[in-house]
């Protein structure tokens, strides 16, 4: 572990980059001429650069936020719905989308397997492995869905 006084650079100057990078770590490196990975370990090992990254961080949110803001009062329908969608749910703006299969019913799902997946195999499992296998395929489907 090098010690900030052992690094390229100065404390000062490698949060100036990160600054001027908005917190972009591969830009800040490019900014420094070091590599992107040298900078995480700089960052890992310095409680002031972590400080740094985290408050400039919230600082492009804060920006982010304040552009969301002038657009909502511009009238701009869609930011003003995204703002409702996302933090206005304890007022009951939520968007909720139900899926069913043919005439309402269920949703069939099929399992597939990889390449060489024998179906016999499968079905000659216990009906409790083959529930176990399709709950976790369900677990890593659901897991890998994107968030509302």
């Amino acid at each position: 572990m090098a010690s900030p006084s052992d690094r390229k650079h100065p404390t000062a100057t490698v949060i100036a980059a990160l600054e001027a990078s908005g917190g972009v770590l591969a830009v800040a490196a490019q900014k420094l001429n070091i590599h992107r990975v040298t900078l995480h370990r700089w960052i890992n090992d310095d409680a002031a650069l972590r400080e740094a990254v985290a408050n400039i961080k919230e600082e492009v949110i804060d920006l982010a936020e304040a552009k969301l803001l002038g657009q909502i009062r511009d009238g701009d329908k869609d930011q003003i719905r995204f703002y409702l969608r996302t933090q206005g749910k304890h007022r009951g703006y939520t968007e909720r989308v139900e899926q069913t299969g043919p005439n309402g019913g269920a949703v069939p799902v099929a399992v597939v397997g990889a390449p060489g997946f024998d179906e016999s195999m499968f079905a000659s499992l216990s009906a409790e492995t083959q529930a176990a296998i399709i709950a976790d395929l369900e677990r890593q489907a659901a897991d890998a869905a994107p968030a509302e």
